[in-house]
């Protein structure tokens, strides 16, 4: 069992004042940007179903981390419009919540991403899942 403290008139405006500035009434900064990822998370939540062709249980146990067989990242577009952007590698593993490493070992196409990165890629740079995600071509 826990201590269970009962929370006071004080302890629930500082658990507020981090979401609304107790001063103007506007939402907090950080509380915008916790909206933002949520919103971005849900995009990518919606891009890795149908991806998978399915809306239906967890995915992740279902074994959709992987990609599919036979496709593969098109890493020339997705650095096309990294450079348009400025975006770094280091910006961009940041925003995946990966290591620069990895990103870097996608784009020399030494590895390939699980399914909720390679969505994620989409939703930042604002590209298409069609396009970024492209069945292997044997030469």
């Amino acid at each position: 069992m826990g201590y269970y403290k009962p929370c006071d008139e004080l302890d629930r405006c500082r658990a507020l004042g981090k979401y609304i500035d107790l001063k103007t009434g506007e939402w907090t900064d950080s509380f915008k940007e916790k909206k933002k990822e949520f919103g971005e998370e849900k995009k990518i939540a919606k891009l890795v179903a149908k991806y998978h062709n399915t809306f239906e249980g967890n995915r992740w146990s279902n074994g959709f981390l992987t990609m599919k067989k036979g496709d593969k990242l098109n890493v020339n577009l997705i650095k096309e419009k990294m450079d348009a952007m400025g975006i770094t590698i280091e910006q961009l593993a940041e925003k995946l919540d990966v290591s620069p490493s990895r990103v870097k070992s996608w784009l020399k196409r030494k590895g390939r991403p699980y399914t909720w990165n390679a969505m994620a890629i989409c939703v930042f740079l604002k590209l298409s899942p069609d396009d970024v995600i492209v069945q292997e071509t044997l030469h």
